[in-house]
């Protein structure tokens, strides 16, 4: 077996960091927490490459989750802030 120079196979560095920012973009639910989704779903994908092991699966599904409940955080936020703003228009000055 062929070790890599550097590169242990218990480093779980990449992992925990990426089960660190995908629970920050779970917290935040904004434009902020989609970047830090994006960022831990990077940090994720290269502890896959490195050692496929249990923190490397968290940081993935929770970026993977912060990033699809900042979207749609973003989108109920805009339809209802559209909603309000046509109803403030509609009434008499």
């Amino acid at each position: 077996m062929v070790k890599k120079e550097g590169v242990s196979s218990g480093d779980n560095s990449f992992g925990i960091v990426s089960v660190v920012f995908g629970t920050l973009s779970i917290l935040s639910l904004s434009v902020g927490g989609i970047a830090m989704g994006i960022i831990g779903l990077l940090f994720a994908l290269k502890a896959k490459k490195r050692a496929n092991n249990k923190w490397a699966k968290w940081g993935f599904w929770l970026s993977v989750t912060g990033i699809v409940l900042g979207v749609l955080a973003i989108y109920f936020l805009v339809n209802y802030l559209s909603g309000y703003l046509g109803q403030i228009q509609g009434l008499p000055a």
